[in-house]
């Protein structure tokens, strides 16, 4: 007989969980940092521990999803610790991105693309496995994401001043986001470690506020990133298993939300290349998306 379940939102600062038992229906209680970026592997553990011990005897299924558990190698020492715990728990451990995109869905079955600072595109199939495309980080990919468009920016305005690229407005917009008085002095930022991916890829909204307003070069780079974007997403599937018509696609992410142009076009180029999925906003949370996959991966 199955008992309750719970998914953890594993925050850098605090975390919570939400538990489905037959006292607490829904219940949230709020504990220390699981986040193995924030407080490091040991005391991400142990508070963990904390946080489910006062729930573990009515528990079967505990879904954490926290920044730093996306691939094998990351989840292993943490999973063996906590089935040594509490060896009646089924557990399951993803990145926040994953229980992101379960939250948003309502779905266990669907795909994510989750565009901002970086990017990354994850699917969950039906038979509980989880594929992941890019989420590599700025100097391996991140492709489409706001730090790409903002690179990008930089990148060919720095070709196009030498005639290599397409003529652009850019220039007056980049030094002006970064502080700068000439275009020479974003070689020294570019090429430093004092520069901040985020306030890199801040830049991103005014590039794009370029494109609408006919700058061709912007124009051509934000195209660049949904098409990019776009890949993402057909990567998720192979001819074997194809995309169905009407499967869940969650788009989410500073990027995608905050924007419509980008997200339009992003979903024009999604149908472009022969997918036509269904489009769901990413208005859910982690927490939601952790206790989804815990439902539907308990124990009979």
């Amino acid at each position: 007989m199955s008992k309750g379940f719970a998914g953890i939102d594993g925050g850098g600062t605090h975390s919570r969980i939400l538990a489905f038992t037959d006292s607490d229906e829904g219940t949230i209680s709020i504990g220390a940092s699981t986040s193995i970026y924030s407080v490091g592997l040991t005391a991400a553990i142990k508070n963990t521990i904390s946080l489910i011990a006062p729930l573990s005897s009515k528990l079967d299924s505990v879904c954490l999803a926290s920044a730093g558990l996306g691939r094998p190698e990351e989840k292993q020492v943490f999973k063996r610790e906590l089935e040594a715990a509490f060896p009646f728990i089924h557990f399951h451990l993803c990145s926040d991105a994953e229980a992101l995109i379960a939250g948003s869905s309502g779905n266990s079955v669907c795909a994510g693309l989750i565009l901002g600072t970086g990017s990354i595109a994850i699917r969950f199939t039906a038979d509980g496995h989880t594929i992941r495309r890019g989420g590599l980080g700025w100097r391996l990919g991140d492709e489409g994401s706001g730090w790409f468009i903002s690179e990008q920016a930089v990148r060919r305005t720095l070709r196009s001043i030498e005639g290599r690229d397409l003529p652009t407005t850019l220039l007056p917009v980049i030094l002006n986001h970064f502080h700068l008085d000439s275009p020479t002095d974003l070689i020294p930022l570019f090429n430093s470690t004092a520069l901040e991916k985020s306030e890199a890829a801040s830049l991103a909204p005014a590039v794009i506020s370029k494109a609408v307003d006919g700058d061709i070069l912007a124009d051509d780079i934000i195209n660049q990133a949904a098409r990019e974007a776009a890949l993402l997403v057909k990567s998720l599937f192979s001819e074997k298993d194809t995309c169905p018509r009407d499967y869940p696609l969650v788009l989410a992410g500073g990027l995608l939300e905050k924007n419509s142009v980008i997200s339009q076009m992003v979903k024009t180029k999604i149908n472009n290349i022969g997918l036509y999925p269904k489009f769901i906003d990413g208005t859910g949370n982690a927490l939601q998306g952790a206790a989804l996959i815990a439902s539907s991966s308990r124990r009979d």
